[in-house]
């Protein structure tokens, strides 16, 4: 079984371009970002999701 791995993005193009597994986690970098278009399909297990979140709580922010 793959490593859960920790990836930290600040674009929907780096969302993009990640190969994502079981465990997972998808970090957006603080900050405000405008006009991104977020497109999220992964697929993890039960037990065994794929996150994506915030750097910190509330820390990012989506405009436009």
């Amino acid at each position: 079984m793959a490593q859960a791995r920790d990836f930290f993005i600040n674009s929907s193009d780096e969302l993009d371009g990640l190969s994502l597994n079981p465990c997972d986690v998808v970090i957006w970098r603080d900050g405000t970002y405008s006009d991104e278009r977020i497109v999220f399909n992964a697929t993890g297990q039960s037990g065994s999701p794929i996150v994506l979140r915030a750097e910190t709580p509330g820390g990012v922010v989506f405009t436009g």
